[in-house]
């Protein structure tokens, strides 16, 4: 009785380390840029690589379940230029989009 208990232990933990793993993988990820173009239902922008020497492009895709914050109420109204911060999960080798938000800018505060 007390081995298989202490096999039940075991699976009940493997099993919950084996959720943990699944809930890292489908963890929203953060990032910031300038729009560079906007496609159908993609937008592409670029930043500055985590070194700070290259600048990188990268694209997010933009769906039905994409929600727009801070002075975008749709993917209409983003435009090539806009500074954008984007929380986005990585599936099927794919970006896609969460939540669009355009950067403040420092001039629209004073005006």
């Amino acid at each position: 009785m007390k081995r298989s208990t202490g096999w039940l232990f075991i699976g009940i933990i493997l099993l919950l380390l084996i959720a943990q793993v699944f809930a890292l993988l489908a963890m929203e990820k953060i990032t910031n840029g300038r729009v560079k173009s906007i496609q159908q239902n993609v937008v592409t922008i670029v930043h500055k690589s985590q070194d700070g020497m290259n600048v990188q492009a990268k694209d997010f895709e933009v769906n039905e379940q994409t929600r727009f914050e801070e002075k975008i109420l749709s993917f209409d109204q983003l435009k090539a230029g806009d500074q954008i911060i984007i929380k986005y999960k990585e599936a099927d080798n794919k970006r896609i989009a969460k939540e669009i938000s355009r950067v403040k800018d420092v001039n629209e505060e004073k005006g």
